[in-house]
């Protein structure tokens, strides 16, 4: 890392903090969906498992993870800011795991799993709500 910083030299200019947030953080975005293509197509035959897991960024948001496993291999798949919903039932964390399912393909999607059995038991309830 420092041999790279050295080499780029004393008139190296960073991108601005817009710049990094709109057209750099897009081609980021667009570079690691190229990259995570393969998995999802190897995987479409045999299935993947949907994980989540809910935990507190360091100013005490909740967030909460959606992974994606297969294989052996697991992938984070994203991040939801949990800090909008009013209350963090079952049912709304069951809503953003469903919204990811339907967005990788409900068909590649064998199991879901969750941090807690009481989640769990509501995602299990609302299986109705995926599309068949």
């Amino acid at each position: 890392m420092l041999k790279a910083v050295v080499a780029a030299g004393p008139k190296y200019a960073p991108p601005g903090y817009n710049k990094i947030r709109t057209t750099l953080l897009d081609k980021v975005k667009k570079h690691v969906k190229e990259k995570l293509q393969p998995f999802f197509e190897k995987n479409k035959r045999s299935g993947c498992t949907v994980t989540s897991d809910g935990w507190s960024d360091a100013r005490n948001r909740p967030i909460l993870n959606i992974m994606v496993c297969a294989r052996g291999e697991a992938v984070f798949y994203k991040s939801v800011d949990m800090s909008s919903v009013l209350n963090k039932t079952g049912e709304e964390i069951a809503q953003v795991i469903i919204a990811a399912i339907e967005e990788l393909g409900a068909d590649d999607i064998v199991a879901v799993i969750t941090d807690s059995a009481a989640n769990c038991k509501v995602c299990w309830a609302l299986d109705a709500l995926l599309p068949t």
